[in-house]
């Protein structure tokens, strides 16, 4: 084969043009395929009377790991973006409850907003957002940068001294976890609202997402000024500059495949390979091979 490896990426979302936009870095021939009119997937803007609201995202967390991006194409999040922390990260409203409760960011400020809440909550969320942190570094440094392509991030010293908690973590849900620190609902409440960024309950997902509160409660919320859409610009201009192609209202219909040998010598171990991909445009249907 000569020339560049084509790639079709599908779908426009933040993970679509990060994706797209590093392996065209890499060397390979990029388009990416966006059904709807714009990009950004869950990222959206609402504008009306000469103010503009977010659809979609409003936290910026992780500031670390957009950095991380940022820099393997040789810019920086300052460059990029202008961010704002954000005081309070965020004011919590509860049902039946006249009182909304104020999220200032930082330990001791949380700490002391808790034991407001619950006499004696602000020490045992100390140890909460402990444990947050060390299973957070944990998924930085071993689990989010992996590939999986092989075994060896998990064996290493660190992940198996922890692997008893890291399987209770997993099995237990959220929300039993957090029972053995608040016992005022709203404070739970707070508590559990990482469960909602996964589209779920605090009584269904597992323990371990507690990691999350390491986020809001210690690092701090940020905002991009100008709204999250400016995120999204930002990495449409990146993906072009790399040399992707960009095709928005064009859905993926069907994906080709043919089989293949399975090459066991070389540990290529596929059954099928992708050949093309049919798209339908307002022109009509169309096919990248």
């Amino acid at each position: 084969m000569t020339g560049p490896r084509k790639v079709v990426v599908i779908g426009g979302g933040v993970a679509g043009l990060a994706s797209a936009t590093l392996l065209a870095r890499e060397g390979f021939d990029v388009e990416l395929h966006e059904k709807n009119a714009s990009l950004g997937g869950r990222v959206g803007q609402w504008a009306h009377a000469g103010f503009r609201f977010d659809t979609g995202p409003s936290w910026y967390l992780m500031p670390e790991v957009f950095e991380h991006f940022f820099q393997l194409l040789g810019s920086t999040t300052g460059e990029q973006l202008e961010l704002i922390r954000l005081d309070p990260a965020y004011r919590v409203f509860f049902e039946d409850d006249p009182q909304p409760l104020d999220v200032h960011s930082g330990q001791e400020a949380v700490s002391a907003a808790f034991d407001r809440v619950e006499p004696g909550a602000g020490e045992r969320l100390s140890a909460y957002l402990e444990s947050a942190r060390t299973t957070y570094d944990l998924a930085i440094r071993r689990f989010l940068y992996t590939t999986y392509e092989s075994l060896l991030p998990l064996l290493r010293v660190d992940v198996v001294r922890r692997l008893g908690r890291l399987t209770r973590l997993l099995v237990q849900p959220l929300d039993r976890f957090i029972a053995g620190y608040v016992q005022d609902q709203r404070l739970a409440q707070v508590l559990g609202y990482p469960a909602v960024f996964l589209g779920t309950s605090p009584s269904r997902a597992p323990s371990i997402y507690h990691l999350m509160s390491h986020l809001d409660l210690v690092d701090g919320v940020f905002y991009p000024r100008g709204g999250f859409t400016k995120l999204v610009e930002s990495l449409t201009a990146l993906a072009e500059t790399e040399g992707v192609r960009v095709h928005t209202s064009s859905r993926a219909t069907k994906i080709l495949t043919r089989s293949r040998p399975r090459r066991w010598v070389s540990g290529d171990r596929r059954a099928a390979e992708v050949t093309g991909v049919r798209f339908r445009t307002a022109q009509g249907l169309g096919l990248k091979g």
